[in-house]
């Protein structure tokens, strides 16, 4: 079930859809498989990218991919996990540093 369990509403759901849809065109683009530990993982955050620009593209939140992984991360905190968690044997990056990730990376939301 993965993060499905976690949605609340069609914008989550349509970004999540829209990171799977991200690591296809980033095959297509890139080839697959990946070498090594550190390109799938720069792999997740690209396909985070994505999911935010596919997302908008389609008329979704691009902000929902942040909520979702804001929620999951309180989920497992209030289930006793650390939010710091130790993510260096895992090719998918913690919550919190994809969500930096996002921030980092993204367009501001508001006009200027």
């Amino acid at each position: 079930m993965g993060m499905y369990q976690h949605l609340c509403n069609e914008d989550e759901l349509a970004s999540l859809l829209a990171h799977e849809v991200g690591h296809i065109l980033i095959s297509k683009r890139t080839g697959w498989p990946r070498n090594t530990f550190e390109e799938c993982r720069e792999e997740e955050y690209q396909a985070d990218l994505l999911a935010v620009e596919l997302a908008e593209k389609a008329s979704y939140d691009p902000t929902a991919l942040g909520q979702l992984h804001w929620r999951t991360m309180g989920y497992r905190y209030r289930a006793g996990e650390s939010i710091f968690q130790d993510d260096s044997s895992s090719i998918h990056p913690s919550h919190l540093k994809r969500i930096f990730n996002l921030n980092l990376n993204s367009e501001p939301c508001f006009d200027q």
